[in-house]
């Protein structure tokens, strides 16, 4: 009878515990289950000797992220993620999926699959046979570039021939790297043979580019030859002009024999008045102390856009031609400067120009590296794009 008692308490209890359950509480507990995703494969189009498009749908997740879906295919019935597969993102609703290195009249099982944290969902199966036609690839130029500016232009192509099967869509694609294909930028442009135009856009300045024409059939697509083109150069504004009539905002530092060094001085012998000058003049007994290298003059200037500066530089050394400056931006070298003025030779002025320079705060640093009698820079002028 106490061992009877004892299971009779214990259902009680057993029974008392799972009816303080609510309806609240189980379907919270149900909403918690993770369901594989649920997807659905609608329609193959565009079926050609060598691929086509397959259309499919993730219409729910199954309660988590679906983080791939795509499509899988094979000669045989339910075709899996260990086959053929596309990759086609994650998330729901509709994708397309473009199948293709397939064989002429073969009869093909296509899947969609979804993935989420449960597992892989497949959808219904369908079936498609691919074409056995003497169609061939559409022949085509491709037409120069026109209306070229700093981040656009125009271009296009001829679709001579059409291969015997309809052009379906044509247009131009285009990369920085030679032989584009539609795996780079390109923009679709009509369909069918003739000449056609296309004007695009978001392209960076000065920069050198190369396009075809492309154009696509049941057989798949072709590509006109290539051309390249150069985007235009943007004018750049001055910004701020640095005279040299007081060492204010400037760093700078020459090196002198015997291990010396000093900040750079005044001299009224610039190109147009008064320059930074190493050694200072005012100094008596440094004339011809200018040895070794990393001379400098620095200075800051926040670069609201790309840009690049300007100035006139003597380097006075008889026989011999002027340095030519190398310029760093915030500590790291950017590249020489580029004579754009003035003469070579070390008894005159000559004007250089510096690499561009990225926008931001920066601190610009002139740097001369050889042992001269006098180093003289002028007239500094910054330009912004």
């Amino acid at each position: 009878m106490r061992n009877s008692n004892f299971r009779i308490g214990s259902l009680i209890i057993l029974f008392t515990s799972f009816t303080s359950c609510t309806k609240e509480d189980l379907k919270w507990d149900l909403d918690k289950v993770v369901r594989l995703p649920k997807v659905i494969t609608i329609s193959a189009d565009n079926i050609y000797n060598t691929g086509a498009v397959i259309n499919s749908e993730v219409t729910e997740d199954g309660g988590s992220d679906v983080t791939q879906r795509g499509v899988c295919w094979s000669t045989n019935q339910n075709p899996s993620i260990t086959d053929s597969i596309t990759n086609n993102g994650n998330g729901l609703g509709d994708f397309n999926s473009i199948i293709s290195g397939l064989t002429a009249n073969t009869t093909y099982h296509v899947r969609a699959y979804a993935i989420n944290s449960k597992g892989t969902a497949y959808s219904n199966e369908i079936n498609f046979k691919t074409t056995n036609t003497s169609a061939s690839l559409p022949t085509l130029t491709t037409t120069n570039a026109s209306n070229i500016t700093i981040n656009s232009a125009s271009s296009g192509g001829n679709v001579t021939s059409d291969g015997g099967s309809t052009v379906t869509q044509r247009g131009i694609c285009w990369s920085t790297t030679q032989n584009p294909t539609l795996a780079n930028t390109s923009k679709a442009s009509g369909s069918g043979m003739g000449s056609f135009t296309s004007a695009f856009s978001g392209l960076t300045s000065n920069t050198s580019y190369y396009l075809r024409a492309y154009a696509t059939n049941s057989q798949g697509t072709a590509y006109g030859n290539q051309i390249s083109f150069k985007t235009a150069t943007p004018s750049a504004s001055l910004v701020s002009s640095k005279g040299c009539t007081s060492l204010n905002g400037t760093n700078s530092l020459y090196y002198g024999m015997n291990g010396t060094s000093a900040t750079w001085g005044l001299s009224s012998s610039g190109y147009s008045g008064t320059c930074w000058v190493a050694p200072d003049p005012n100094k008596s007994g440094n004339l011809g102390t200018v040895v070794g290298s990393n001379h400098y003059v620095e200075f800051t200037h926040n670069f609201s856009s790309q840009g690049y500066i300007e100035f006139w530089v003597n380097t006075y050394n008889p026989g011999y031609n002027n340095l030519i400056p190398s310029i760093t931006v915030n500590g790291s070298a950017i590249g020489s400067a580029t004579k754009i003025g003035g003469q070579t030779s070390s008894f005159y002025w000559m004007q250089v120009r510096s690499p561009l320079i990225s926008a931001g705060n920066n601190k610009v640093r002139i740097v001369l590296s050889g042992s001269y009698y006098a180093l003289k820079i002028d007239e500094i002028k910054i330009y912004e794009y």
